[in-house]
């Protein structure tokens, strides 16, 4: 899949990588664009990880090269229900703004 990416894609999304693996993945991701003679250009790195939850984890993966991150309040994945209400989503989002954005954008 890294070297499909890297050959034919224009980015590529990673779903619950460590920051260490996500590191791995991008280096050898870039790595392969070299090989194919597609290391110039934009090329996103979009990553669902539990690094986006701080200000340093922002920074840790801009430094990895990460170009979007992808944020969820629950784990789509569990198999169970949504039983969240629109008040603890709105909560959680404002939670994510001021202690994450906030410190991010006044750091930058």
């Amino acid at each position: 899949a890294l070297r499909r990416a890297a050959r034919l894609g224009d980015g590529w999304i990673s779903a619950g990588s460590s920051l260490q693996e996500l590191n791995d993945m991008i280096s050898q991701i870039e790595a392969f664009r070299k090989d194919y003679g597609r290391d110039q250009g934009d090329f996103e790195y979009h990553a669902m990880t539990e690094a986006a939850y701080s200000k340093e984890g922002l920074d840790d993966l801009v430094a990895a090269g990460v170009t979007e991150v992808i944020i969820a309040f629950r784990n789509p994945y569990d198999g169970e229900a949504d039983n969240q209400t629109l008040e603890e989503k709105i909560g959680m989002i404002n939670w994510y703004a001021e202690n994450v954005i906030r410190p991010y954008r006044e750091s930058a």
